[in-house]
């Protein structure tokens, strides 16, 4: 350092460089180094004259800076769209869009943004149909710019913009929509239907039939993830936006989607139920797509009217709107495809309420249910809405036994599995327990007396008590009939007793069910046991021996221990 160039008592400062790091160091030239003395304080030399309070406050303003900062690096790192490159991953493809794609379509030039809509599209075109899914929440804020887009309503971008949106955000089964992107997809799509539904266009929309119909499809498959997204989409007016589309778009595929929609709207439906006044308007529709000659039109109507029938506050309006009707009339025509679904509408309303029953029965719908007795696939069905009628009773179940099910039971019990058997059985049951005589004639007749003593010995109590009450019945019955004969005995007794039945009554007193236990001794006393009980009294009274003290004991006295060391324990 020469000091001829400094004057004396001056400072200078020097500027010392190492790799990347810069700082400046305070020397005095009279001593050349520095004095430790006063160094500290002439570092800081900027902050002289500022206040303890003015420099805290400069502290914390600085803290806010860098948190502020930290919180949009976070967010950008998120958004991704700092990158040179944004990718969205599809389900068994990748495709890369560069950044200068994106920023053609943000760019607000009409050239670039078709330009850069037309190169996504393109992307998007190229994977398959069925793995179409944008999953990543890098992809929201591309929602929002195409969202913007459309709402600009240039007329050359509707096409492009709606069929990527729908295509996007197709739903995949194995990446169902975070919140995030449902939150902002459903409202985009209800906007899209909205638009294709307005009445302004004298067609449905400025759409493609394509995109019309992948946007329903789309709508559909968000409103399956949860009822909450089917109330949101309802409480934006859908449903009356699907009557405008319908009533001005016959096209097939079209139709297929709009009934695909109306099914699911009904998915879960006695789960956070909408109000009904809002899905009511579509009842019509559906009723007249039962008759549709397309097969997927009419099997997503049937899917509709068995989702609704779960809930009863539909019963009244599905047959004002001739829905009941109709479903009964498809009981004899339909295909397989959708039979299934037309027979579990039927049952399930039968099943809740007994006021629609006169008018589909009016309908032929016992006759149409006797062929499908005897199908594999249809016989469980068909049987179970038989019993539902015969439950009734009265007329209904003269009804039942006028259409001749009760001949078909005896068929159906020697094919059917276990669980159809049941519903037969209680067919059978239903019949025995009536007030009126002639149904109990007609099940004898019928010769159904040997498959109701075959269900003593199944391994269901509930279904073993049925069936002995069944008989003690047709036990009474016999009795009545006993009285114009000339032996004067029961014939349902004397047919059960050639069935072996009354063998099983014998093994049923020792069952660990006191109910059973005890209607078994009823039955056995009651029916069977009275006169051999009188000729075994007489007979021993002769040979009887001396009184020894010692109490004699019947069957009756066991069946009191029994029920008071029950009642003990």
């Amino acid at each position: 350092m020469n000091p001829t160039n400094v004057r004396p008592g001056s400072l200078k400062l020097t500027r010392i460089t190492r790799g990347s790091n810069r700082r400046f160091m305070c020397n005095n030239d009279d001593a050349g180094v520095s004095n430790p003395e006063t160094s500290h304080y002439e570092s800081l030399y900027k902050l002289k004259g500022l206040s303890s309070e003015e420099l805290r406050k400069r502290r914390r303003i600085s803290e806010v800076q860098i948190r502020k900062q930290k919180q949009e690096d976070f967010f950008n790192s998120k958004r991704r769209l700092d990158n040179d490159e944004v990718e969205f991953t599809l389900a068994d493809d990748c495709c890369i869009i560069p950044k200068a794609v994106l920023d053609m379509i943000k760019s607000g030039n009409f050239q670039n943004e078709s330009a850069g809509l037309k190169f996504l599209r393109s992307k998007i075109s190229e994977s398959a149909e069925d793995v179409n899914c944008m999953s990543s929440l890098g992809d929201i804020s591309l929602i929002s710019q195409l969202t913007r887009l459309l709402i600009r309503g240039d007329e050359e971008l509707v096409d492009d913009l709606s069929w990527i949106l729908v295509n996007m955000f197709r739903r995949h089964e194995k990446q169902p929509f975070t919140d995030e992107v449902r939150g902002q997809v459903l409202p985009t799509f209800c906007g899209l239907i909205r638009r294709a539904a307005s009445p302004r266009n004298m067609v449905p929309a400025q759409l493609e039939n394509s995109v019309l119909s992948q946007l329903l499809w789309s709508i559909a498959s968000l409103v399956e993830v949860s009822p909450a997204n089917r109330n949101f989409v309802v409480a934006n007016g859908v449903v009356q936006d699907i009557l405008n589309i319908a009533s001005r778009n016959k096209k097939l595929v079209i139709l297929r989607h709009i009934m695909f929609l109306i099914a699911v709207l009904f998915a879960d439906i006695h789960e956070f139920t909408p109000d009904i006044a809002e899905l009511c308007p579509l009842l019509p529709l559906i009723a007249s797509q039962l008759s549709s000659e397309d097969e997927t039109i009419q099997a997503d109507a049937v899917r509709a009217c068995k989702l609704m029938s779960e809930c009863v506050e539909f019963f009244g309006p599905m047959a004002d709107s001739g829905i009941l009707c109709k479903l009964t009339q498809l009981t004899r025509s339909c295909s397989p495809y959708v039979l299934q679904g037309v027979l579990r509408s039927i049952g399930n309303v039968i099943q809740e309420s007994s006021l629609y029953t006169k008018d589909m029965v009016r309908e032929n719908l016992l006759v149409n249910l006797l062929p499908l007795m005897s199908r594999n696939t249809t016989m469980r069905e068909a049987s179970f809405i038989c019993s539902n009628i015969a439950a009734e009773g009265g007329d209904m179940l003269q009804a039942v036994i006028d259409s001749g099910s009760l001949k078909q039971i005896s068929v159906l019990l020697e094919i059917a599995d276990y669980e159809t058997r049941k519903e037969a059985f209680y067919i059978m049951y239903h019949t025995a327990t009536s007030s009126r005589s002639c149904h109990l004639a007609a099940l004898l007749g019928a010769e159904l007396l040997a498959p109701l003593c075959d269900f003593l010995t199944v391994l269901e109590y509930s279904l073993v008590a049925d069936a002995m009450e069944a008989l003690s019945c047709l036990l009474a019955y016999g009795e009545q009939l006993a009285i114009g004969l000339a032996d004067f005995l029961n014939p349902v007794a004397t047919r059960m007793e050639e069935l072996g039945a009354k063998d099983k009554l014998e093994f049923l007193c020792n069952s660990p069910s006191m109910n059973i236990h005890v209607a078994a001794h009823e039955i056995l006393e009651k029916y069977f046991y009275s006169c051999e009980e009188n000729e075994v009294t007489t007979q021993s009274a002769v040979t009887m021996p001396p009184y020894t003290g010692a109490m004699v004991r019947d069957t009756m006295d066991e069946t009191i221990d029994m029920i008071v060391k029950s009642v003990c324990l």
